[in-house]
């Protein structure tokens, strides 16, 4: 009979939903009873439930951690280890889970971190505490992970409608966005941002102005050093641009 540590390892999610060679973004849909295989988490990733619920994770010891995630609840993860993962709830579970492959500063300081500050990067999107008002007007950025200021980071930033960013600019690092609600366009390109979409704007490519067309929410990640040169509308007292 084999062990679990000889047995093979399940994938990460129901449904691969894409993939590049910066992110690897998978949905994971559990009704209730219903179990994600053993699998294991070798990259850090963030976790955007879309349908909240009860879920246990159990590992290779027998060790049983259960979670109550809410709707809109953002939680960023350090690569861990080897468990399978159980709706324990009454009614279905779904998430989108995002696996960063191109984060190079981050799994090195995570790996320095205490379990106690881990906890720390857990944030609920919809809690009010932590917002920095940004100098364009009706933008507000809540840090959830940085290395180092202005460094690789991973952020909530949420506009109110009819806030913009008013002109092209590069960034000196990936940038990764991932709507949670609202509409978040970018006229030029003709590309609108919805909640579940996710938006990759490589390095050094030209990219604005934007508009929010509705109060709007996104997951916003840079791989690396925000900008070569901060845009003026980016200074004041907030240290930290989106988009």
């Amino acid at each position: 009979m084999s062990t679990p540590a000889e047995e093979a390892l399940g994938p990460i999610g129901n449904q691969l939903v894409m993939e590049d060679n910066n992110v690897r973004v998978w949905e994971v849909a559990l009704a209730p009873g219903q179990t994600q295989p053993r699998h294991r988490h070798q990259l850090p990733f963030l976790v955007v439930t879309l349908e909240g619920g009860e879920i246990a994770a159990t590992n290779d010891a027998g060790a049983v951690q259960r979670v109550v995630e809410r709707s809109g609840e953002v939680t960023f993860y350090p690569p861990g280890e080897t468990h399978e993962v159980r709706n324990v709830g009454s009614t279905p579970y779904r998430n989108r889970l995002i696996e960063l492959k191109r984060m190079e500063y981050v799994a090195p300081a995570l790996q320095q971190m205490a379990p106690d500050q881990l906890q720390e990067l857990v944030l609920m999107a919809e809690d009010e505490t932590g917002w920095e008002q940004q100098r364009i007007p009706g933008v507000q950025i809540k840090m959830l992970w940085e290395a180092y200021r202005d460094g690789p980071s991973i952020a909530l930033a949420r506009f109110a409608k009819g806030s913009s960013v008013p002109r092209p600019h590069i960034h000196a690092s990936n940038q990764y966005m991932y709507c949670l609600k609202g509409k978040y366009a970018y006229p030029r390109s003709n590309i609108v941002l919805t909640p579940g979409m996710f938006y990759w704007n490589p390095k050094d490519h030209p990219h604005g102005p934007t508009e929010a067309l509705e109060d709007s929410l996104l997951i916003e990640i840079y791989d690396g050093p925000h900008y070569y040169e901060r845009p003026d509308f980016h200074g004041g007292s907030g240290r930290h641009g989106a988009e």
